[in-house]
């Protein structure tokens, strides 16, 4: 279900949003998501949000568009709670970004690193 959720949520910047890989006959720029982990915080009470580890990546023809799409992520998510998906996204914190120098020259990469805090 966080799937669908961060799916919905990244669909609000974005009409192109694809899940593991954006492929050389898709849409630019995009935005392209996959899960790293899915940890349950138990407590005693069950009221623990699992923590919900996903790599979003801002990709583009150009740098500075890639990274104009990664700024409105980073805003996006930082404000952004509630239901989604039919789970309840509690909080959203950012790791880490991740500068991508692999693949293709023509195609630049942003990849940020979030955790998704959220209740079922």
């Amino acid at each position: 279900m966080i799937d669908t959720a961060i799916t919905e949520i990244l669909y609000q910047l974005t009409d192109n949003v694809y899940e593991r890989e954006v492929l050389s006959t898709d849409d630019l720029p995009a935005l392209c998501y996959r899960g790293l982990s899915d940890i349950p915080n138990d407590t005693l009470d069950m009221t623990g949000y699992r923590e919900a580890h996903y790599q979003i990546s801002a990709v583009s023809g150009s740098s500075v568009e890639a990274s104009v799409l990664a700024k409105q992520l980073r805003n996006h998510l930082r404000v952004l709670a509630g239901p989604f998906g039919g789970v309840n996204i509690a909080q959203i914190t950012e790791k880490q970004t991740i500068p991508d120098f692999s693949g293709d020259p023509d195609v630049h990469r942003k990849i940020i690193d979030f955790i998704f805090y959220y209740g079922e």
